[in-house]
């Protein structure tokens, strides 16, 4: 086991190659130990083309050499083209480098990024950020918002004419914590953003198939949203990771 260092200057774990003693690779795709393997097979071949071996087992070892040269680079050439890929399992390459789950996650990554963009806008031009002041539409009980998830939303939660969310995305604590009838105290909670946040497509309310106002919030007051407020929830990695979980869960 080997490090090297990304360009974070973090460590990262990888691999050392037993033939070049490199990092980065191993043996089985060494670029040197495959360049030594063809010279090795053109100079047994030259070998044994002149023919001036002094013993006939000189002869015959440089014949198992040539052989070993060849099925190793073989080994090397043909690596990974009769494999099936896990995702669409189709022969040639590996699930990472699998074309069409690629291509499926760089769709899902644009079409979130999108979606989240309109919805940053919504939540940007209503005010909506921490400190906004909310009221619970099932507790019907002033609260400030604490924390807005935004990184967790993905497509399936806009709302949609076939379905809608009620992924829980928003948490607030309440101006009072509240003491219910078995003596508990509760402080705050969490509930999905407003219809009007998620309908990123502009569908009409009427044509909604199921609206969750009941579970979310109104506001009360609103708060300035600064510009980088969900830059967080559009990074280009982050959202990739989130595509390739929903495309791709393992």
């Amino acid at each position: 086991m080997a490090y090297k260092v990304d360009e974070n200057g973090n460590y990262q774990r990888t691999v050392r190659c037993g033939h070049c003693y490199e990092i980065g690779h191993n043996k089985s795709s060494c670029p040197k130990r495959k360049q030594d393997l063809k010279d090795n097979i053109a100079r047994y071949t030259k070998e044994l083309e002149e023919d001036n071996f002094s013993e006939s087992w000189y002869k015959e070892n440089t014949e198992r050499y040539l052989a070993n040269s060849k099925q190793q680079l073989e080994k090397m050439t043909q690596k990974g083209k009769k494999r099936s890929c896990g995702y669409c399992h189709e022969v040639g390459h590996t699930r990472r480098t699998c074309p069409t789950r690629n291509s499926e996650v760089l769709e899902y990554s644009r079409r979130l990024t999108i979606a989240r963009t309109k919805m940053a806008e919504n939540l940007t031009s209503e005010g909506i950020f921490v400190g906004a002041l909310i009221q619970t539409n099932r507790e019907k009980i002033p609260a400030v918002i604490t924390k807005i998830a935004l990184n967790d939303v993905g497509l399936s939660d806009v709302i949609k004419e076939e379905h809608f969310t009620t992924r829980n995305t928003v948490f607030y604590e309440f101006i009072t914590p509240q003491t219910n009838s078995w003596g508990q105290t509760k402080t705050g909670g969490w509930c999905p953003l407003p219809p009007e946040i998620l309908n990123v497509k502009g569908i009409p309310k009427q044509k909604w198939y199921r609206d969750n106002s009941q579970h979310s919030f109104a506001v009360l007051s609103n708060v300035y949203v600064p510009d980088d407020a969900y830059d967080d929830a559009l990074d280009y990695k982050k959202v990739q990771e989130f595509a390739t979980d929903v495309i791709d869960p393992r």
